[in-house]
């Protein structure tokens, strides 16, 4: 059996939406992430995630502010441990290019 802790971390990103239905609940956005692709350290509330893609305009490319974070140990019974990271979306801003697109 192989050790639990081991297992590469799985990083996902959820949005908080109100469904047709007018319930709460948590929209899976399309982007997942390993904790290398964060340089190692997992983000946490308030922290700003850029997505790996978008235009060179820095106005066009929606940044991530994370607001919360559920955790999936690794004892569980799904074959990999996640954590949910539930953010928010806003564009970024012109005095953010550098941050955003490089340069």
């Amino acid at each position: 059996m192989s050790d639990p802790t081991s297992r590469e971390l799985y990083i996902a990103l959820f949005e908080r939406k109100l469904s047709g239905a007018g319930e709460d609940g948590y929209l899976r956005l399309d982007y997942d992430f390993s904790l290398s692709d964060f340089g190692g350290i997992l983000p946490t509330k308030g922290d700003l995630i850029v997505p790996p893609i978008g235009s060179p305009d820095p106005t066009k490319y929606p940044l991530f502010a994370v607001v919360d974070r559920f955790f999936r140990p690794a004892g569980s019974k799904v074959l990999f441990t996640t954590v949910a990271l539930v953010v928010t979306e806003r564009e970024g801003k012109k005095e953010e290019a550098h941050l955003i697109v490089g340069g």
